[in-house]
């Protein structure tokens, strides 16, 4: 067997997938029905960031330390807008 054919029979086989016309992508090996996330586009990335930071948000209205981080973080970015 020639070292090249020796590579490709040693590392898996992937297929990929995409449910929704590739905003998000997905692996799987061949044979094998468990997937894993590759890539999501920069758009769903977006959103993924801006549910969390909503999250936060209302998770500081119950948490000084957060209250306070976020508070440090605004400053931060009305000086840097300046």
């Amino acid at each position: 067997m020639s070292r090249m054919s020796f590579v490709k029979y040693c590392m898996p086989q992937y297929i990929y997938e995409s449910p929704d016309q590739g905003k998000t992508i997905y692996r799987r090996e061949v044979g094998k029905k468990d997937k894993s996330l590759v890539q999501t586009s920069i758009e769903t990335e977006r959103t993924n960031r801006w549910l969390i930071w909503q999250s936060i948000l209302i998770a500081s209205e119950q948490n000084e330390a957060l209250k306070e981080a976020l508070d440090r973080a605004q400053v931060i970015y009305e000086l840097s807008r300046k």
